[in-house]
């Protein structure tokens, strides 16, 4: 393993047994997380972070065995070009060098990608997989982010994260009219297979913003009725409301509970109402006793992994970049932790992920 003080991004890992899906990962944001974390590795004298395209991203996770990836574009410039970024990814060449194309002194090999290639990274060598794809597939998830919606409602007080809210020129859209726009998307993008992330964070924004993200998550609830896609939840500290509010919307179509983040309780309550519960990197963090008996109360028809990328890497990758290919240690975590086959659980979240694609 990589030294963690030389480390650029997560280790490239043995490919998965069989077939997985990030189902929730943010490809437009992990350029912007990289070079910052490359910045200060750099001001450290430590090697830079190698910069990569978005197909780049799908090249590696395929390379791992992670076959499909959701692309979450929850805020407005994000739902604007979420169509520009699938045609770009799926379509365009490789403009940069995949993680797993990195050794670990820097250097880069740009082999196109008609001819497929070993995949070294810090020592770890991995080929595309047979039967698989060289690139990953990719769908999107649009919506306003409830931490958005609340901006967009012009509600900029500091929340219990004691953060200043940075308001920027797309908030002067009005927020009825930038959840328009994520209709429109929806409606008109064929690639679109899910709404959200959308729900409520009192975390991040203040008691008087929760209002507009109660309303923003209802009209998201609603063009998932109307267009019959699954509802990808973002949900902190504020489970009972969200519970509340999905009680009340009549027949929904699946319900995501994305980055799940609730205890056994709180799961046992999804559960029972047929929800998703969506595992990231934390299950793997050392103080989350509780999201790891909430896992364990979940019963595989239900269960789903993601990346959340370029947030939440998993150990013992903690505070790099996170990118779909890492999925797999999060994946291989969650099989030890419930002692089940991994090609078991990779096949298992991969149908639930199938499954929820197909709804469209």
């Amino acid at each position: 393993m990589t030294n963690k003080k030389n480390r650029t991004w997560a280790d490239f890992p043995e490919p998965l047994p069989a077939a997985a899906v990030d189902s929730h990962a943010h490809l437009d944001l992990i350029e912007e997380v990289r070079s910052e974390f490359s910045e200060i590795q750099e001001s450290k004298g430590r090697a830079a972070v190698p910069a990569k395209s978005v197909r780049d991203y799908l090249i590696d996770a395929a390379a791992a065995g992670v076959t499909g990836v959701v692309h979450s574009a929850c805020d407005l410039p994000a739902v604007r070009s979420v169509g520009e970024l699938l045609v770009e990814a799926m379509q365009g060449d490789r403009s940069t060098a995949n993680v797993a194309d990195t050794s670990s002194d820097g250097s880069t090999d740009t082999a196109a990608d008609t001819e497929p290639q070993p995949m070294i990274m810090d020592g770890h060598i991995g080929q595309p997989l047979p039967g698989f794809a060289r690139v990953a597939n990719l769908v999107a998830a649009v919506a306003i982010h409830p931490n958005e919606a609340a901006l967009h409602a012009g509600i900029q007080e500091p929340a219990i994260d004691g953060l200043d809210k940075q308001f920027q020129n797309w908030h002067e859209v009005s927020l009825e009219d930038a959840i328009s726009e994520v209709y429109q998307v929806a409606q008109t993008n064929p690639l679109v297979t899910a709404i959200g992330e959308t729900g409520m964070d009192f975390f991040r924004t203040a008691e008087s913003g929760q209002a507009a993200q109660r309303l923003s998550f209802r009209e998201h609830i609603r063009i998932a009725q109307e267009l019959n896609l699954p509802i990808q939840i973002h949900d902190r500290l504020a489970h009972a409301e969200i519970l509340e509010v999905l009680d009340s919307a009549g027949i929904l179509p699946p319900v995501v509970f994305h980055s799940f983040s609730g205890d056994q309780y709180f799961a046992k309550e999804c559960i029972q109402r047929g929800f998703y519960l969506s595992f990231s990197g934390p299950i793997t963090y050392k103080k989350n006793d509780d999201l790891r008996a909430a896992l364990l109360v979940t019963p595989l028809s239900q269960l789903l992994v993601e990346t959340d990328a370029p947030f939440l890497t998993p150990e013992p990758f903690r505070g790099t970049p996170n990118a779909p290919y890492v999925v797999s240690y999060t994946l291989r975590y969650i099989a030890q932790l419930l002692e089940r086959p991994l090609a078991e659980v990779c096949q298992a979240t991969f149908e639930n992920s199938q499954t929820l694609v197909a709804s469209r």
